[in-house]
C-alpha cells in the first residue's frame, strides 16, 4: 500500500477552516447578542425620557395652559429630547415627546410618543335653547313645557340653559 503525503495536509486544512467559520460565527452570534441588549437599554431608557417629556407637558397645562409651548431640545447623556407642541384650538393642544439617539455609528433611533392635552380649568359655555336649535338646523328654538311643545324636543328638564319644569323646543 502506498502512503499519500498530501492527504493529511488537506485534512488540517479543511479542519481548520471549518474551526475559523464556526469561531466567527460564535464571535459574531456574541457581539450581536451585545449590541441588541444595548438597543433594548437604549429604547427603555428612551421610552422613560419620552414619557417624562409628556409629564412635564402635563404638568405645565395644570400650572398655567398658556405657558404650555414647545420647548428647546434637551441633551441628556446620549439622548436628544424634543418636546413640541401643536394648536389644536383655543382650549386643545396636541404634544409629541420624541427622543433621539445613536445606537452604533450606522444606527440611528427615535422614538415617539403623542398626547392630547386639553384646558380642563377653561370655562365650558352652555348654548342657549335657540343656539342649540339652530346648530341642530332648525329654524328656531325656546323653553317651554313638554304638553306645550310643538316641535322636537332635545334634552331634558332644565338643560340648554331652560328653567325648572321646561324644555327646549326646536321647530
Amino acid at each position: 500500500m502506498k502512503h499519500q503525503f498530501g492527504q493529511s495536509l488537506i485534512e488540517v486544512l479543511i479542519a481548520m477552516a471549518v474551526f475559523v467559520i464556526g469561531s466567527a460565527t460564535v464571535s459574531f452570534l456574541i457581539i450581536d447578542a451585545y449590541v441588541s441588549d444595548q438597543v433594548g437599554l437604549d429604547r427603555g431608557k428612551a421610552t422613560f425620557l419620552a414619557q417624562e417629556g409628556l409629564e412635564q407637558a402635563r404638568l405645565t397645562r395644570n400650572a398655567n395652559w398658556n405657558n404650555l409651548v414647545s420647548v428647546v431640545p434637551q441633551t441628556i447623556g446620549k439622548f436628544i429630547r424634543t418636546v413640541a407642541v401643536e394648536n389644536i384650538d383655543s382650549n386643545r393642544k396636541k404634544v409629541t415627546s420624541k427622543i433621539t439617539w445613536q445606537a452604533t455609528a450606522a444606527r440611528p433611533q427615535e422614538l415617539s410618543m403623542i398626547t392630547y392635552l386639553t384646558n380642563w380649568k377653561a370655562p365650558t359655555t352652555i348654548p342657549n335653547c335657540n343656539t342649540a336649535c339652530i346648530n341642530l338646523g332648525f329654524r328656531r328654538g325656546n323653553c317651554t313645557t313638554i304638553r306645550a311643545c310643538r316641535g322636537t324636543i332635545i334634552g331634558g328638564l332644565r338643560d340648554y340653559r331652560c328653567q325648572k319644569n321646561r324644555v327646549c323646543c326646536c321647530n
